[in-house]
């Protein structure tokens, strides 16, 4: 499922990346809902297509991953995408409704 409520922002489902038309402060918030036997050893992190790598430490509770970053879009057509930038293998959690969401909102 997929909504945008904001033109400025779209989604690109194959590359899996977002891309903001508008400069500016946005604050991303997700959560993950993994089966993992020890999530302790998972980071996400932010990639900006800049290059620039946000690591962003998780809260985890009961399997479910979540961070929050504000990120600071300076050109028109950057791209952001969520990674999981530890390199372990993740599973997510194929009991759950909802397995992962991101929500993204321009602050200034």
């Amino acid at each position: 499922l997929y909504s945008n409520d904001n033109d400025g922002i779209s989604y690109d489902q194959n590359a899996g990346h977002f891309a903001f038309a508008v400069p500016g402060n946005y604050l991303v918030h997700w959560h993950v809902n993994v089966n993992l036997d020890n999530p302790d050893m998972l980071i996400f992190g932010i990639r900006l297509s800049d290059g620039s790598l946000i690591t962003v430490p998780a809260y985890i509770d009961r399997g479910q991953m979540s961070g929050s970053a504000l990120i600071a879009i300076r050109t028109p057509g950057t791209t952001m995408s969520l990674l999981n930038a530890s390199g372990k293998p993740v599973n997510y959690d194929t009991d759950m409704g909802v397995r992962a969401n991101i929500v993204i909102t321009q602050v200034s």
